[in-house]
């Protein structure tokens, strides 16, 4: 049995389209609603902060938390490219991650950001110690499976895509293309508006908006070098 069938249900809106010809049917996932877990999140990434060496990251991911889902863990935003990005083709550089993924068949279940952080589901369990690609997709809106995922997701854009700061991490979840060319003229709207939105997240969240532009240096060191999706979060999870 699914583990979190406990703690997420999932319920298909139908939604009938018609048309003189045809007709077709649109299934949405539907999470549990839940209510804002700030106390509970801020307790856990202070801890984390500490355990994993990793300054500033308990007001980023609160600051994240407060703009993307009021911390909320079952927020969530439809969005159609979520199950066609990763799965169309085979040719698609998602295609392997998940082919053996057991939720794979269920577009209803991808085609969404969602959580406390507002992830696509193919984002978060594409984790680094590859031990996240066969799980339920809907484990996004678990609050210590989002933390976990946010933690590797944020990682990666460090190590991968030469984010230096906190604000470079925040300019890659909003877009790699944004993140690529944070210097580039044509983006300067785009990333003020991201930049403008993170600083208010950070500060409504009770942290410091400068640690989004201090370049720590090994940033993620002690979560690669020890712990990794899978040991990060039973980690989360022994947090009383």
């Amino acid at each position: 049995m699914d583990p979190l069938t406990i703690i997420l249900t999932v319920t298909a809106l139908a939604t009938v389209l018609t048309s003189k010809k045809t007709k077709a049917v649109i299934s949405k996932f539907v999470p549990k609603q839940k209510l804002s877990v700030k106390s509970e999140l801020n307790k856990k990434l202070k801890i984390l902060e500490k355990e994993l060496k990793a300054p500033g990251l308990r007001d980023f991911f609160m600051g994240a938390a407060y703009i993307e889902s009021k911390y909320i863990p079952s927020a969530i935003r439809y969005e159609s490219s979520g199950f066609n990005l990763v799965f169309n083709k085979k040719e698609n550089r998602y295609y392997s991650y998940f082919e053996n993924n057991p939720y794979r068949s269920k577009p209803y279940l991808w085609n969404y950001t969602g959580g406390l952080f507002q992830l696509f589901p193919a984002t978060a369990l594409k984790t680094e110690d590859q031990t996240a690609f066969n799980l339920n997709p809907t484990s996004v809106f678990d609050v210590d499976y989002t933390i976990a995922y946010a933690i590797d997701y944020a990682s990666r854009l460090y190590t991968y895509h030469d984010a230096k700061t906190w604000l470079d991490i925040r300019f890659g979840w909003s877009s790699l293309q944004l993140l690529k060319n944070k210097d580039n003229p044509d983006y300067y709207k785009k990333g003020s508006e991201v930049e403008g939105r993170i600083i208010n997240g950070v500060e409504k969240s009770g942290g410091d908006s400068n640690i989004l532009y201090i370049q720590y240096n090994n940033l993620f060191s002690t979560y690669r070098n020890k712990y990794g999706f899978k040991k990060l979060l039973k980690f989360i999870q022994s947090i009383e």
